[in-house]
């Protein structure tokens, strides 16, 4: 609205003095940076079309005057005979004196003040030598009086009115022309009169304009008016020279503007030319080369809109957004003078930091009038007692008038407020100091982001089935609690129920949802300040008990086990789990909340097993005693100091005979106890909670092993072993994705296995997983098969590539038994996935899954896990597998038994025979 106003307003050369002669204003300074040709381009081009139609115009004025001045002489008898020729030496006269004016507005665009001291006298020498001309020509002259306040300015009207008029009393009384003190009445009433009533709607319309100017030099920003793409731009203010350097009269022909458009930006440049003309804002970002060659980047925002004569004007911002902070306090301070940015904006005035109470709103933008529900004069006139629900806020005008006090920006400032219609919500509060008193505010309703946000971090931090805390929840309250001064002895609690699996097995997920539904609220019972309850993933919960003895806390775990016991009635069906519990104390037992929750899960795992129901955790009662508490307290820093080694299994083609791929097999070489198998830590791993990065240190390994392979030759896929507990971390994806990325390994070349049984403890979650990662290309392998009493159902819709036939399944060919091994083949060529046969250990065993139409074959019969040295020299000497009973089609190789005192670390290479 007042952008509209400053560009539909052009002030005159007289504006532009005004300014320059009034150094205390706030737009005198930057006006004034503007020296030599650069000044005199910035005035001619900022004024030049209202300046030269007004001084044109002058002209044709006084040609018009000089005319009616010839005709009243010629045709007014008192002036004698000799009439005539007077009218006619003063019309040539004034001609003349016109025609130098015109040639003077031509090379300086004005016409000089002496032209009215020269007006004046022609006019009294007229008067000494015919007298009746005076009162004529002081009436012609009064009716100049205006022109001169508007062209000149007030003081020199009054001042040319006060000189001449006791030259022109004096003459009068000298010659005695009739009708003398008429006119000398009307040049003096009427010239001053006319100073009074002109000067004041002058003066007022300089200041407003000074005023709109001082804005635009204020904000540090180009605002620019254009009447089409290919036409010169009408107005632009002198900022551009300050911003892009060059002269503001190169800024005048678009050809030139687009010529300083970067290169790579000059397409999307021309397009947004090329667009058809609408009232909608439009915004577009771009860089322009400066003069000094720096490369600037500056956002653009237009609107075309119909000016009075019903053309369309295209008038718009050009913002340096070089600097991304500056830009957003330059863009906010801007998005006043745009009607239509969808954000509220409105100018408050605090005269004196200290003193709140003369504040006022002088300005807002239309979104602050469309909330409103009013008018704009409506919403100045009645705020703060009215349209104030943001700015009422407790300590909002403190902070407004701390901006203005200090000039510091006041930036994301989230405040609740009511909107008018009565709802409780959020918005985004920002505030800027504009100098002079005004403080700039804009705010935002973010009521539906924060409700968003909210409740993004609700799903973070608990289950989305129960609506528990989750486990990362948990880890957030123990830490809290073990920090808090003087913090209490705190007892941790982890469950797990003991026939869960089987009641999926047996009635589906949706059952065992509403099962873990229903005990979740029966835990809820214990909930108060003392007691948390989480549920830690698949049938895990946990409870932290604070000021709690180890008494009290086995109590607890018993009432639960009680009262899990009792039946529970789901869709008419009578369901009854029990539960295992385990229980560590802080600080006897640990003194940081992993450890916490490793023991008490340590001991909720003693628990199960010995059937107790509850058990404290106490290292000398713990599994593999001293030794299993050994490992697990070195298994993190094996991690992290890379005693863990990878080992590769080969992978046999039943059909072609040729090296499949591999499998990932994790080893630990123990600087103690020696060579560990995975059976004896990867237990411990996941008890304590380190199977995360156990597994995410095997896929680096293995991603980059194969990677290396790809780089020999051996494009051969790689396949790592999840464990379910995998499943729950929510980087799972992101970590594979990241390695496969970062060592540039086809995602076709890497499997993930988890084992069925593993996949049953959980199917909706290894679903949801296991189809992330299909969506990325990685293949899915279960492994294990036929011994987890999978649904079919579940089978037919999980994700994956291919199924692996248990070993002892494999062993039981051997004595003639392969009926199992047969339907495992059928079943999974059914579904249209590939079938391995695992423990492939004797060349019958080859023979018999080969006729059967097993796909591939893994076992000792080919390889042992190799360490990947020995894995890179067996690929490149490699055998040719042919037919049982030989199989190997190479006479040069042995076929490698299975004695396995031959391979005690399990990671011998195949030698030549």
């Amino acid at each position: 609205m007042i952008l509209r106003k400053i560009l539909s307003t052009r002030p005159t050369q007289a504006d532009n003095r005004d300014i320059e002669r009034s150094p205390d204003r706030p737009g005198f300074a930057a006006w004034t940076r503007i020296r030599g040709s650069e000044r005199s381009n910035a005035n001619r081009f900022t004024f030049a079309d209202a300046s030269l139609r007004f001084w044109r115009r002058s002209l044709w004025g006084r040609h018009l005057i000089s005319i009616l001045l010839f005709v009243v002489i010629a045709c007014s008898p008192v002036l004698g005979p000799n009439r005539a020729w007077l009218a006619l030496a003063l019309t040539l006269a004034s001609t003349i004196e016109n025609v130098v004016l015109g040639r003077l507005v031509q090379r300086r665009g004005e016409i000089p003040r002496v032209a009215l001291i020269m007006d004046h006298a022609l006019v009294g020498l007229a008067a000494v030598a015919a007298p009746a001309v005076l009162p004529w020509g002081l009436a012609i002259l009064a009716l100049t009086v205006p022109y001169s306040v508007v062209a000149y300015h007030s003081e020199f009207a009054y001042r040319l009115v006060a000189t001449w008029s006791p030259v022109f009393l004096a003459i009068a009384l000298w010659r005695q022309p009739q009708f003398w003190y008429f006119g000398l009445t009307v040049y003096v009433i009427g010239g001053a009169g006319s100073c009074a009533i002109i000067s004041v709607a002058t003066d007022e319309e300089r200041r407003v304009r000074a005023r709109y100017i001082d804005i635009l030099d204020q904000l540090q920003a180009v605002v620019f008016e254009s009447r089409g793409p290919d036409l010169p731009l009408t107005y632009v203010n002198p900022h551009i020279v300050a911003m892009l350097g060059f002269s503001i009269d190169r800024w005048l022909d678009p050809a030139w503007w687009q010529s300083r458009v970067h290169r790579e930006d000059l397409a999307a440049f021309v397009a947004s030319r090329e667009q058809p003309d609408t009232p909608d804002q439009r915004e577009i970002s771009y860089r322009m080369i400066a003069e000094d060659g720096r490369t600037v980047r500056v956002l653009e925002v237009t609107r075309s809109v119909p000016d009075e004569h019903g053309r369309t004007t295209k008038r718009g911002i050009l913002v340096d957004v070089t600097e991304r902070s500056r830009t957003e306090a330059q863009a906010r301070q801007l998005g006043m003078f745009v009607d239509q940015i969808p954000l509220a904006l409105q100018i408050i005035r605090i005269p004196d930091p200290d003193d709140l109470t003369n504040v006022s709103m002088v300005a807002a933008n239309q979104v602050v009038v469309d909330e409103a529900n009013t008018t704009l004069d409506d919403v100045l006139a009645m705020w703060p007692q009215k349209y104030c629900a943001v700015d009422s806020q407790p300590g909002m005008m403190e902070a407004f008038a701390e901006v203005r006090r200090t000039g510091i920006p006041m930036t994301n400032e989230r405040q609740p407020w009511t909107s008018r219609a009565g709802v409780d919500g959020w918005v985004n509060v920002e505030a800027f100091s504009l100098g002079n008193g005004f403080v700039g505010v804009s705010y935002q309703d973010i009521t539906d982001q924060t409700n968003a946000a909210e409740a993004l971090q609700h799903q973070a931090n608990h289950d989305a089935l129960t609506g528990l805390p989750n486990r990362s929840l948990l880890r957030k309250r123990l830490s809290g609690a073990m920090t808090k001064p003087n913090s209490d002895t705190l007892a941790l609690l982890v469950m797990d129920l003991d026939q869960f699996k089987e009641v999926n097995d047996a009635l589906g997920h949706h059952h065992g949802d509403r099962l873990l539904v229903e005990l979740s609220g029966r835990l809820g019972e214990f909930a108060d300040d003392n007691h948390s309850i989480a549920r830690l993933g698949g049938d895990e919960f946990a409870m932290l008990i604070t000021d709690c003895s180890t008494r009290h806390a086995l109590e607890v775990g018993r009432e639960i086990g009680r009262m899990f016991a009792q039946p529970i009635v789901i869709d008419g069906i009578t369901l009854q789990t029990n539960v295992s519990v385990g229980i560590s104390m802080y600080p006897e037992h640990a003194e940081d909340p992993e450890a916490l929750l490793q023991h008490a899960d340590a001991a909720m795992y003693r628990a199960k097993q010995g059937g107790t129901g509850v058990a404290l955790f106490s290292p000398d009662q713990s599994k593999s005693g001293a030794r299993r508490f050994q490992l697990l307290s070195d298994l993190r820093a094996a991690i992290e100091a890379g005693e863990l080694t990878v080992h590769y299994q080969p992978r046999v083609d039943l059909h072609t005979g040729a090296i499949e791929g591999t499998e990932a097999l994790v080893r630990w070489e123990h600087p103690v106890f020696g060579m560990l198998p995975p059976d004896e830590f990867i237990a411990l791993a996941e008890v304590s909670g380190l199977i995360q990065p156990l597994t995410q240190f095997v896929i680096r390994v293995a991603v980059a092993d194969a990677a290396f392979l790809s780089s020999k030759g051996h494009h051969l896929p790689v396949a790592v072993n999840l464990s379910v507990r995998n499943l729950y971390s929510p980087d799972l994806v992101d970590n594979i994705m990241s390695s496969l990325d970062k060592h540039g390994l086809p995602v076709s070349q890497l499997r993930v296995e988890l084992t069925e049984s593993e996949i049953m403890d959980d199917p909706a979650l290894a679903m949801q997983v296991l189809q992330r990662l299909r969506s990325h290309g990685v293949e899915v392998s279960i492994d294990d098969f036929g011994t987890g009493y999978s649904s079919l159902s579940y089978l037919r819709d999980l994700p994956i590539d291919e199924i692996k036939i248990d070993r002892s399944f494999v062993a039981d060919i051997t004595d003639g038994d392969d009926v199992v091994v047969r339907s495992i083949i059928d079943l999974g060529h059914a579904l249209g996935v590939k079938v391995v046969g695992e423990g492939v250990e004797t060349a019958i065993q080859w023979d018999h899954l080969r006729r059967l139409g097993c796909d591939v074959a893994q076992g000792y019969l080919f390889s042992r896990p190799l360490p990947f040295d020995a894995l890179l020299r067996y690929l490149d000497d490699r055998p040719v597998f042919g037919t049982a009973p030989g199989v190997f089609a190479d006479p040069n190789f042995a076929t490698p038994g299975v004695d396995t005192d031959a391979d005690a670390t399990l990671g011998a290479s195949v030698t030549r025979g």
